[in-house]
């Protein structure tokens, strides 16, 4: 399954690097696509610095 995260800082310091699969900036916002077998919970994204955006259906 594949999660998509937002963070509003630098990625490299702040996303758990295995699982990343994708990273783009939109509007100044990082989105990163990670492949993870469950959701991250919400002291690990609290942990990274990162909002839960919604899973990707593999459309985009």
């Amino acid at each position: 399954m594949t999660f998509m995260y937002g963070l509003r800082h630098d990625p490299i310091k702040a996303y758990p690097r295995e699982g990343l699969i994708t990273g783009y900036v939109v509007n100044g916002y990082y989105v990163l696509y990670l492949e993870y077998s469950r959701q991250l919970g919400d002291d690990e994204l609290k942990e990274y610095g990162i909002d839960y955006l919604g899973e990707n259906d593999g459309s985009y």
